[in-house]
């Protein structure tokens, strides 16, 4: 049923093996009674139960497939084809909302002043049991890009204009691990206000088989991959200043413990001359009064 006092919000569940934990996320989704709502899952082929639970719920979503992908990304971008809604966000098959959190979202997101709205998110153990919150905070391509700037950030917290990000074009389905970093910094590159709640509403489940656990340098590995070819222009600055923050770490912590300190300024200097983008800032004179 429609409504026109509430904006639509679509929500995109990419899917693959997670039949332990993807009906909670379907029963805390639906169980919202928002009723503006359109809910897509997209499965990647799943050869558990998965498909089998969906299909208990399949009167109450808007589109599913099961199908082989080429991965999260590209999975996202086949349920953002079939979006309609104003607010968007995809919420993934081991995670689940909190009572209430679209109306929430709905009741805060201020749609004509802001471009995303970020709030807060639970981090839970395999049974979800708590284990801490993450606060989204300071969301900008700088400091997404290069961990800079005091940023707090957690995608499933982090919801968009929909007519905004078709605008910003499909995720990179050749990137597994960072392309919600990537899309996200694209996004705001463009798109800059950003509403914030310290409210959590959402449960992120952290678990033996989940990538933020078990493939953690692999989101690194994507970034650096990333940029050696960006293919958003307005992040390319942002990135070659990231290749720059790690060859500043890498010189910092190649100092000899045993080298004198005339030696190390001397060196710090030579450094600085060579890599001129690298400013006198807080962090580079701590450094310097630490050899110091």
């Amino acid at each position: 049923m429609m409504s026109c006092n509430k904006p639509k919000i679509s929500i995109v569940t990419p899917s693959y093996n997670q039949g332990q934990f993807i009906e909670q996320t379907i029963d805390s989704i639906l169980s919202q009674n928002y009723s503006n709502l359109e809910y897509i899952i997209i499965d990647g082929g799943s050869t558990d139960d998965t498909v089998e639970i969906i299909r208990k719920y399949e009167k109450h979503l808007k589109y599913w497939v099961s199908e082989k992908d080429e991965g999260q990304s590209d999975a996202i971008n086949k349920g953002l084809t079939h979006c309609t809604g104003q607010i968007f966000n995809w919420i993934n098959s081991d995670d689940y909302l909190e009572p209430d959190s679209l109306k929430h979202i709905a009741n805060t997101f201020k749609l004509n002043k802001y471009d995303a709205f970020a709030a807060s998110v639970t981090n839970v153990d395999p049974i979800g049991n708590f284990l801490h919150i993450t606060q989204n905070n300071n969301l900008t391509p700088r400091n997404l890009l290069r961990w800079r700037g005091g940023i707090s950030f957690h995608q499933p917290g982090v919801w968009l204009k929909n007519e905004l990000v078709q605008k910003c074009g499909p995720l990179l389905i050749d990137y597994h691990y960072s392309f919600d970093v990537i899309f996200l910094a694209n996004y705001f590159s463009k798109f800059h206000k950003v509403q914030y709640s310290e409210r959590p509403i959402i449960n992120f489940r952290l678990h033996e088989e989940s990538k933020t656990v078990s493939e953690q340098d692999k989101f690194r590995l994507d970034l650096l991959r990333y940029s050696k070819a960006p293919k958003h222009p307005s992040l390319k600055k942002h990135i070659n200043n990231r290749l720059l923050d790690e060859e500043w770490d890498a010189f910092k912590n190649s100092f000899l413990n045993d080298m004198n300190v005339l030696k190390k300024i001397n060196q710090l200097f030579k450094y600085l001359c060579f890599y001129p983008q690298i400013t006198w800032d807080r962090k580079t004179l701590g450094f310097l009064r630490k050899i110091i």
